[in-house]
């Protein structure tokens, strides 16, 4: 670890004045070492320096007023620990160029705690937050992922803390030659931010919490070299999706309690049984989606909700579909539903109830407002926390937020394809809001309004909907250190202001309750976090029961 004092000597200034402090070893900062430095940082040069990782300052390239001493990385560490080796053995997850034998990702820290800042206004709004900008020097064949790392107490706790990404800016130029990346995020006050009577402007409380401000670095080697989005991605979703389609069709077996992928020899489809399907929301599979109804917490614990329905209401069969959440949008989800059920159809089944978790209740509204086949005639559906518009998606500043609190929460659900997570927190938030299934959650979007301003067609004109929205509620944190965390930093009112007063942390509850009109029952509205609707454990507001009685109902 190296400490810095700040001083006028520490400075170093790039063509544009703006000044910067080097991070890396002192022998960087020799005189003999400055006209190499500079040309480095002026884009004249792109070959790699050793002894530098990186530069640091303020993002407007105002000039640096801080006092103390600045803490931070010499070279990097290889032997990880905690919360940052859990992000690590997602990087390995995800990255086969890591599972080379001299393959290693280095860990680089920066640590403010010394750091005396420039007092904050008095009150503010959140864009007046002041900003810092950390230059990365990256190799052709390197990746990078940035995060804060929240702690409950100091810097040294590293099993007591959280992880918030930090994104890069969008990279200028040819993408397979970018020698840097720049990530701007905002300086942390010591004190937790507070609402004032003016909506949308705040203060700082007067007590010191006591926690770190720590920014991580990890970089990498990753195949494929640059920093080509679509080319990375594409292979991350490959290694989740292990080398298959995301796209399957599923059955549910009673005697198993599972769910198996439709092979039309031992796990079939009978078009004309009475069926219940399931449509899995973002990030996520049936099997984490639709966990709740997977517990055995029924008769004495020895039957799962899907079993109690089959049994109850006259369920033959439910189904499952399986689908990519971010790189397609809802019409060509159904188009490969439809692809997959070849020449089965449901035409004359009048008995398909559907339930959906979020975004897959755009995909569900897609399959009984828009599409214009009848395949799959729809009698009930019951949208859970449906992304009707999600809040987050209206600036790339709020994607890295909702990245890390979606992360946080499919964890807690033991959700394997988090991965996606980590390989989207390595680019730009321009990056991620251009995706299909991306741009279908942002508010005011013409893939999304094409589908929440339909009604259904004329093959569902019976159909009914059960809207369940959810807001979040304080009792449900006991046990969710990141949501304490961030209540602390005041991002819990941010949260509010990005997704309105009530919401599960992911989408507005307001947002949830769009549905058709004349088509859809009064919303339902519990107390959960989003994804753990059907928890029974988690939500106390009998969800399992609602849904019951609306498919049960005359």
């Amino acid at each position: 670890m190296r400490v810095l004092q700040i001083t006028p000597q520490a400075l170093f200034t790039n063509a544009k004045q703006a000044n910067f402090l080097l991070l890396g070893s002192e022998e960087a900062e020799a005189p003999a070492f400055r006209p190499l430095v500079n040309a480095k940082i002026n884009h004249e040069v792109s070959d790699h320096l050793p002894g530098i990782w990186g530069t640091l300052g303020m993002a407007s390239g105002e000039k640096i007023l801080w006092q103390g001493n600045l803490m931070f990385s010499r070279a990097g560490n290889d032997n990880s620990l905690g919360k940052t080796l859990d992000e690590i053995k997602s990087l390995y997850g995800i990255h086969n160029s890591l599972n080379g034998i001299d393959s290693v990702v280095m860990e680089r820290f920066i640590n403010f705690d010394e750091i005396e800042f420039p007092a904050f206004p008095e009150t503010f709004n959140m864009d007046e937050m002041p900003q810092l900008r950390l230059t990365l020097f990256i190799k052709p064949e390197e990746g990078a992922l940035v995060f804060f790392q929240h702690y409950k107490t100091t810097f040294d706790k590293e099993k007591d803390s959280d992880i918030e990404y930090i994104l890069p800016e969008p990279v200028t130029g040819d993408p397979a030659l970018a020698d840097r990346l720049t990530y701007i995020f905002p300086i942390l006050p010591r004190q937790k931010i507070i609402a004032t009577d003016t909506p949308g402007i705040y203060t700082l409380d007067t007590k010191d919490l006591g926690k770190s401000f720590v920014v991580k670095v990890l970089t990498f080697k990753r195949s494929p070299a640059g920093q080509n989005a679509e080319k990375v991605m594409g292979e991350v979703i490959n290694i989740v999706n292990n080398g298959q389609d995301g796209h399957k069709l599923l059955k549910y077996i009673y005697a198993q309690n599972k769910f198996y992928e439709v092979n039309n020899s031992d796990v079939i489809i009978d078009p004309s049984a009475k069926t219940l399907l399931l449509i899995h929301g973002t990030f996520s599979t049936t099997d984490k989606s639709y966990n709740g109804l997977l517990h055995a917490e029924y008769d004495n614990n020895t039957k799962s909700w899907l079993q109690k329905t089959m049994e109850q209401y006259g369920y033959l069969q439910i189904l499952a579909f399986d689908h990519e959440t971010v790189t397609y949008d809802a019409a060509g989800n159904i188009s490969k539903l439809m692809a997959i059920l070849g020449q089965t159809t449901f035409k004359d089944n009048a008995h398909i109830d559907v339930i959906t978790t979020s975004r897959g209740g755009l995909v569900g509204k897609y399959l009984t407002c828009c599409f214009t086949g009848n395949t799959i005639p729809v009698r009930r559906m019951v949208n859970i926390a449906c992304a009707n518009g999600v809040g987050y998606f209206d600036t790339g500043r709020h994607i890295a937020t909702f990245l890390s609190i979606y992360k946080t929460i499919a964890l807690s659900t033991g959700n394997l394809l988090t991965g996606i997570i980590t390989g989207l927190a390595q680019f730009s938030a321009e990056y991620f809001l251009n995706q299909p299934g991306c741009q279908q959650m942002t508010i005011g979007n013409p893939r999304l309004d094409n589908i929440i301003t339909k009604t259904p067609t004329t093959v569902n004109a019976q159909l009914r909907i059960q809207p369940i929205v959810g807001d979040w509620d304080a009792s449900l944190v006991d046990n969710e250190n990141l949501f304490k965390r961030l209540a602390e930093r005041g991002l819990d009112l941010i949260i509010r202001q990005i997704l309105g007063q009530q919401n599960d942390w992911v989408v507005g509850t307001d947002k949830q309750r769009i549905a058709p009109p004349g088509y859809s029952n009064a919303p339902i509205q519990v107390r959960s976090m989003h994804v753990k609707y059907l928890n029974s454990d988690y939500c106390p507001d009998h969800v399992h029961q609602t849904i019951w009685a609306f498919l049960s109902a005359p």
